[in-house]
């Protein structure tokens, strides 16, 4: 109990003879050893050091020379601090590089394909293929009335093949070399109005090639696809090149389609002035089954799309909503 009196009342005497709040303030004014002496790295507890004589606060005087920059304001650590986080920038690999040049090159032929226009002396050899498939009889006519019974507009075909050129014709013999036009022209299907079998597969060919930019700016007034929508369609187009051409696929579904929902729509008073709101209708079944596929693009789930339109047409005529595609008044039933 005395030693402990003792060592109590000599507690100024042991540590320098200094007042108890000068220590409290050299506690609390403590920085780094190596700061308050770079010489020795360790101070002696009691001993005298720079920062027991500079006042509070105060930071000790800098060597000449020194290059240590001063002491910044306290910063949060960048856990703590919100940051707006960026997406990472995409390293372009070299297999993309490859493909998407390749996606390139094969959007450049197929735009020069839709923009290549009839010529008699080239491309009427694919209308006396279209004779023979039909049967029509007799020596091949490019002026027939046969043409009409087709589904063109006026006896000399070619004037239809303004619009779309050979392309349209191409992708029509596609589908009657496939037993598509009997499929579609059965008489039993259209009992008060004939499905125009020709001007239909022309409208559905600048329906796609306008939809899928295949056609020059401003060539058609229907909306065109979306950047991942054009994306799928190349790569599953360079997938099936060249046994089967992926755009004449998709025009022979959508042209059955369009012959089911004809169909659908026969009822009294229907004719073919009617067939414009019959095309509109399938153009929109286009571009939505087209921008719902799922990606990548699988050939059977984009063909059973846009083949749904009949069924979906079935239900629309169940309902009462069909009526309004019989209302319309007179228009170019090639037109789009």
């Amino acid at each position: 109990l005395l030693l402990c009196t003792f060592c109590t009342a000599a507690q100024p005497a042991c540590w320098g003879a200094k007042p108890l709040a000068r220590v409290q303030t050299e506690k609390m004014s403590y920085q780094p050893l190596a700061l308050a002496s770079p010489g020795l790295g360790y101070v002696p507890f009691g001993a005298s050091s720079p920062l027991a004589a500079s006042p509070l606060g105060a930071s000790p005087a800098k060597k000449a020379g020194s290059s240590r920059r001063p002491l910044r304001p306290h910063n949060p650590p960048a856990s703590l601090r919100w940051r707006s986080k960026k997406p990472a920038p995409r390293v372009a690999r070299p297999a993309d590089d490859q493909r998407e040049a390749s996606n390139q090159r094969l959007l450049r032929e197929l735009r020069d394909d839709a923009a290549e226009q009839y010529e008699p002396s080239r491309h009427e050899r694919l209308l006396r293929s279209i004779w023979e498939r039909q049967r029509f009889g007799g020596e091949f006519r490019s002026v027939s009335p046969c043409w009409v019974t087709l589904g063109f507009q006026c006896e000399d075909p070619a004037r239809d093949l303004r619009g779309c050129g050979a392309l349209g014709l191409r992708q029509l013999l596609f589908f009657v070399e496939r037993g598509g036009s009997a499929e579609v022209l059965a008489a039993a299907k259209f009992s008060h109005a004939p499905f125009p079998l020709a001007a239909a597969s022309l409208s559905v060919t600048l329906a796609l090639c306008s939809h899928l930019q295949l056609l020059p700016d401003g060539a058609s007034s229907q909306p065109l696809c979306a950047a991942p929508t054009l994306r799928c369609f190349l790569r599953l187009a360079a997938e099936l090149r060249p046994e089967a051409p992926l755009l004449d696929l998709l025009h022979a579904e959508l042209l059955r389609s369009l012959g089911e929902l004809w169909a659908e729509m026969q009822t009294a008073g229907l004719t073919l002035m009617h067939f414009p709101e019959a095309l509109r209708h399938t153009h929109a079944h286009m571009a939505e089954s087209l921008a719902g596929a799922a990606v990548p693009w699988q050939l059977s789930d984009v063909l059973q799309r846009l083949r749904g339109l009949g069924r979906d047409a079935a239900d629309a005529v169940e309902h009462g909503a069909m009526a309004d595609l019989c209302s319309g008044g007179v228009l170019s039933w090639i037109g789009l």
